[in-house]
């Protein structure tokens, strides 16, 4: 069975999210990855938004893509922290968004964590502020 190839950007006018995917298409926002892409070059979808989903779930099964804000828990300070995915496949790295001397950890050391997804840097930016 060949891997799910899938893309995400939000709809210039609306700011809804549409995906395109190798995959059968399911509802409205959906769309075979040609004319995803062909969205994007005309600017019907947001170019600056696009992530690829990177084949991973939070905790509660929601799909993590790049641009996605994960909460999750801070091996370093203790507590919780929100981390941001950054896809460059087939490297996929993470960022701690608000803590102090933020290292960047790997997918695979991040994966080991209970995470979930609390938003993205395009619709929900202020996740990232850091620590007062």
């Amino acid at each position: 069975m060949a891997r799910e190839i899938k893309f995400r950007a939000r709809h210039t006018k609306t700011g809804e999210w549409y995906y395109g995917t190798n995959k059968e298409c399911l509802n409205d926002h959906e769309m075979d990855l040609s004319l995803f892409f062909q969205q994007v070059e005309d600017d019907i979808l947001d170019p600056k938004t696009v992530g690829q989903f990177i084949n991973c779930y939070d905790e509660d099964g929601k799909e993590i893509y790049g641009g996605s804000i994960l909460q999750i828990s801070d091996p370093v300070n203790g507590g919780y922290a929100n981390v941001i995915v950054a896809s460059h496949l087939p490297r996929v790295t993470t960022t701690f968004a608000n803590s102090i001397n933020s290292p960047e950890i790997s997918w695979g050391e991040l994966s080991t964590l209970p995470g979930w997804v609390i938003g993205d840097i395009y619709t929900t930016p202020d996740l990232l502020k850091g620590k007062e």
